[in-house]
């Protein structure tokens, strides 16, 4: 029987549009979002603390980032204050303010419980070691307070909750207690895949973007196709020597990639420290085209 050239190429016209239209039920994106990013937390709220004169509260906390960039308590204002609510990093108990960042008390709504930010420069700190956010008042009293609501239960492995009722002078710890909070920061090395798109010319693009603070030096690259017929190999690695700032950009390759059939195009790349992102996503190759949905 003879095959009509004509009716194989709609046939083959016809496979590539209904993949290129049906949604993949693909997972798409970078894991990794921002550059700032949440790091530890403890957000259940069942009881509280009420924070004024000389009344004071720790949490205790463990970064896992070596960057710190802001921080975020669970508050509610009750009463008059006119005085400035202060939160002082310490890396001691008893030792000197790493940070101190103070804002009007009157700024605390009244209303309703609300996480409250409390920002400043960047600051290193060291992965794993217990820090110290302490909250005070500079005024206030039974009936004008600033409260900070948290759990009575030990929520947060890493951490704990302290009450001075002496301006700091001694303290009482509550190990299986923790206010509620949130820290954010930054990875020495860390990266963000930018996009990753295919087109004419036997080829898969894809962007690196430096989001921590370090050098990214050297990038372990590899795309793997998981494709019907594919001439160039299902797995393919390269190693990119980058010197990327932080902050900057770059543009790779991987090139060539010549096949066919629906596919699942994977690119994961990895640091030295073990530090790797991921990004998965259906397409179509049609030998030297490459369809990548969005």
């Amino acid at each position: 029987m003879k095959i009509n050239n004509r009716a194989i190429a709609v046939f083959l016209i016809f496979i590539f549009l209904i993949w290129a239209i049906i949604p993949s039920i693909i997972g798409d994106g970078d894991k990794h979002l921002n550059q700032d990013k949440l790091d530890q937390e403890q957000t259940i709220a069942t009881i509280y603390e009420d924070i004024y004169d000389e009344i004071q509260v720790i949490q205790t906390f463990k970064p896992s980032l070596t960057t710190l960039t802001r921080i975020q308590l669970f508050l509610k204002r009750y009463g008059d204050l006119s005085g400035n609510l202060s939160l002082i990093l310490l890396d001691n108990l008893m030792g000197y303010p790493i940070i101190q960042v103070t804002k009007p008390a009157s700024d605390i709504d009244i209303y309703q419980r609300d996480w409250i930010e409390f920002d400043f420069n960047d600051i290193e700190v060291e992965i794993g070691k217990t820090y110290f956010i302490k909250l005070k008042l500079g005024d206030g009293d039974l009936y004008n307070y600033v409260r900070w609501h948290g759990s009575e239960i030990n929520t947060y492995l890493d951490g704990y909750k302290a009450v001075s009722n002496n301006n700091g002078s001694t303290w009482i710890q509550y190990l299986s207690s923790d206010c509620c909070f949130r820290t954010y920061g930054v990875a020495f090395h860390d990266f963000e895949i930018t996009y990753l798109k295919g087109g004419s010319g036997a080829k898969i693009e894809f962007g690196i973007k430096n989001t921590g603070v370090g050098v990214l030096d050297r990038i372990y690259a590899e795309l793997n196709l998981n494709t019907l017929i594919t001439l160039t190999g299902n797995t393919n690695t390269k190693i990119i020597n980058a010197s990327l700032q932080p902050g900057e950009s770059l543009n790779d390759v991987f090139s060539p990639v010549i096949g066919f059939g629906p596919a699942t195009i994977t690119l994961k790349l990895e640091l030295d420290d073990g530090t790797d992102r991921e990004i998965k996503k259906g397409g179509f190759l049609f030998l030297f085209y490459i369809y990548i949905k969005p």
